[in-house]
């Protein structure tokens, strides 16, 4: 994904385990920010999402 500055925020609603959860796995991790976190995870999310696109389009441009 492209370097860009950050200026966008997005809110998003959990259960409180779910963000107890985050809460730990920051804290066992040398980023202990749990945006860093949960942005890494969106940035996967994103790049797993455009590669699935791509497949399935070359998918369909090859004649059965």
């Amino acid at each position: 994904m492209e370097s860009t500055s950050m200026t966008e925020t997005m809110w998003v609603r959990c259960t409180p385990e779910m963000k107890a959860a985050l809460e730990a796995i920051a804290r066992q991790s040398v980023a202990r920010n749990i945006s860093d976190h949960i942005r890494f995870a969106v940035e996967r999310y994103i790049a797993q999402q455009d590669s699935d696109l791509v497949n399935a389009l070359e998918d369909e441009a090859v004649p059965a």
